[in-house]
């Protein structure tokens, strides 16, 4: 059907995209986004998620149903984005190497199994501190 109103374009190319949260969830600013597999949803990253990226607001879903609200998550340009971060066995001939999440705020050098490659290192500060270059959808 031939368009007969105004579609304003609803762009999701830049720094920043929103998903549709999952039921009874509480997604924590800073933390980590995941989209669920099985549903399509962002929650708070679970092993095993795609990194959606990082919520930019606490998103509050926890009585709400799958999709009640949305959630900004900060995804970087190119889907990538840089931050420091504090990563467990992270030393300074880490650079380059892979970092995997097990929970929304779990960082290690070290795949538990069926955790989530986030990204790479890019820098490092300190022993157990470095600046990751996290690659999200």
């Amino acid at each position: 059907m031939a368009a007969t109103l105004n579609n304003p374009l609803k762009e999701s190319l830049g720094r920043y995209c929103d998903y549709l949260v999952k039921a009874g969830v509480k997604c924590f600013q800073g933390a980590l986004g995941g989209i669920e597999a099985a549903t399509g949803y962002i929650r708070p990253l679970v092993a095993g998620d795609a990194l959606a990226g990082v919520f930019v607001d606490e998103f509050d879903n926890t009585s709400g149903a799958d999709g009640a609200i949305t959630a900004k998550v900060l995804k970087g340009n190119e889907g990538s984005f840089c931050k420091q971060v504090n990563v467990d066995s992270l030393v300074i001939t880490s650079i380059g190497e892979a970092v995997y999440a097990s929970d929304d705020n779990s960082l290690s050098m070290v795949n538990g199994g069926s955790d989530t490659e986030v990204g790479k290192v890019e820098n490092y500060i300190s022993d157990g501190v470095g600046i990751v270059r996290f690659a999200t959808l």
